[in-house]
């Protein structure tokens, strides 16, 4: 299994490289492939909406859903990271203390989803996110094991 899971970040990685030097207007923030176009049917899914967001709008909010597709409970963390993609890399992005919770812990049942809202306005006003691709990534234990820990990933798009 961890092997499945290297392969899959390696092959996420090198999507992230792709370039299109044919269409310069292209921005040049993609997003990754393989995290849009990622099968529901995978152990357990992180997805944001909307997948862009903007300066421009007051609000600056959206969604996360946390998908269980397994067929066990399953265990998340409340807190996530956040993560921008620079120079090629992914880089955490430090955030206020302030602004972030303590991590607390609950449980998924099988087969079912639960969305939070996400309120990236605190973060954009106080400058901790410019613009460009990011990720966040939710902290899962898909087995009992407390060692057997995952992040689960999206992307999405400061403009």
């Amino acid at each position: 299994m961890r092997s499945l899971l290297l392969l899959l970040l390696t092959i996420s990685y090198g999507c992230n490289k792709k370039l299109n030097p044919t269409n310069p207007s292209v921005n040049k923030y993609t997003m990754n492939e393989n995290v849009l176009n990622r099968s529901e049917k995978t152990e357990v899914v992180l997805k944001i909406s909307p997948k862009i967001f903007n300066y421009s709008d007051s609000k600056k909010e959206g969604t996360y859903k946390l998908i269980n597709n397994t067929e066990n409970q399953i265990l998340y963390s409340s807190d996530f990271i956040i993560e921008k993609f620079n120079d090629e890399k992914w880089l955490k992005q430090a955030l206020d203390p302030k602004l972030v919770f303590g991590e607390i812990n609950y449980s998924l049942e099988k087969k079912t989803s639960k969305s939070y809202p996400l309120f990236l306005i605190t973060f954009m006003k106080n400058k901790q996110l410019e613009k460009g691709l990011y990720r966040i990534g939710k902290k899962v234990w898909i087995s009992e094991n407390p060692k057997d820990v995952r992040y689960v990933y999206d992307e999405f798009l400061i403009e």
